[in-house]
């Protein structure tokens, strides 16, 4: 479990940095180092941990998230949020200190089991798959599970 702390940081130029306070993000995404995708970010992260690169805790390995070349002015106008959380949680000040980060999981998904005919069990709500045999994709994955009419077009 923790805190999840806005990607805004890495957006704005926060850097991620192993036990030794090396940037690490290049090695693995030479190109867009820590502005790659969250999922690729997180497995990479996780992989260094895996190598002996993190940090140790009580609370297990994690790395560390570096904002303060940001600067007072912006972390206190565009990072408020992450700055009130820091303190308040860790007892840190993002502007002099490194944030211990770790990968979590963001949100979870669920679903609705299905019968062969897209019903479902018990109730006789109709859900149209998101990829139906016949080829049709739906026009919003945010409303898969939603049982009303929704715009579908041929894949």
């Amino acid at each position: 479990m923790g805190i999840l702390t806005t990607e805004g940081c890495r957006g704005d130029g926060g850097l991620l940095l192993d036990k030794d306070g090396y940037r690490f993000m290049p090695d693995y995404e030479p190109d867009k180092k820590e502005l790659a995708s969250r999922d690729v970010v997180s497995r990479r992260m996780t992989e260094h941990m895996r190598k002996g690169k993190g940090v140790p805790s009580r609370y297990g390995d994690h790395l560390w998230l570096d904002i303060r070349l940001l600067g007072r002015k912006h972390i206190e106008k565009n990072l408020r949020e992450v700055k009130e959380i820091c303190e308040y949680f860790l007892g840190i000040d993002p502007v002099e200190e490194l944030i211990p980060v770790r990968p979590t999981q963001h949100y979870s998904m669920g679903g609705v089991k299905t019968g062969p005919r897209e019903k479902a069990r018990p109730s006789r709500a109709f859900f149209p798959r998101e990829k139906p045999p016949a080829g049709i994709c739906t026009a919003s994955t945010a409303w898969a599970a939603i049982p009303l009419p929704k715009p579908l077009w041929p894949a």
